[in-house]
């Protein structure tokens, strides 16, 4: 679930990140209560390397048409400016209609860089599901119907010198 949810119980994790050698803990968030000001001083103040947000798009509005709620740039940018954009790596899905070309990536870049300062961005293919899992028949559909082809994004970050590939791994998933 969504750790800002339970500062509680997120303040205690972080006592014991403090007092182990944990390497380079790391927490992904929805971001949708970085807008309290208790959540953002608990994250500025953690032993975190890294605060994965999840972004899915430039627009305020079509961001929250795809996270079910509104986190607007300025509450974000805010909190990111107290936690340290250093500290912050946007992760946004390609999602077809949406985030799904070279032009839009740009575009998702340039609001990264200069809207929230975060230079940190990954973004990810939406994973294919199992039909007849425990997943529900509109995510399945939701995932089928929104996925992107990567091939033609791939070739255009290759001929731009401006991109370097790296690879990363986090949890279960390689970026």
């Amino acid at each position: 679930g969504e750790p800002t949810m339970y500062c509680d119980e997120l303040a205690r994790i972080f006592q014991v990140i403090r007092k182990t050698e944990c390497h380079f803990p790391v927490m992904n968030t929805n971001g949708m209560l970085l807008k309290q000001n208790h959540v953002t001083e608990l994250l500025a103040n953690s032993p975190l390397v890294m605060v994965n947000i999840s972004r899915h798009h430039y627009n305020d509005d079509v961001n929250a048409e795809i996270m079910g709620y509104n986190s607007s740039t300025n509450n974000l940018s805010y909190a990111i400016k107290s936690i340290s954009p250093n500290r912050i790596r946007l992760q946004c899905n390609l999602i077809g209609g949406y985030i799904d070309t070279y032009g839009e990536i740009m575009q998702f870049i340039a609001y990264s860089h200069h809207a929230l300062k975060v230079k940190n961005i990954a973004f990810a293919l939406l994973t294919p599901l199992p039909q007849g899992s425990y997943y529900k028949e509109e995510i399945i559909d939701y995932v089928k119907r929104h996925s992107v082809n990567l091939d033609d994004i791939l070739e255009q970050i290759g001929g731009n010198k401006h991109f370097v590939f790296e690879k990363y791994r986090g949890g279960v998933a390689c970026y």
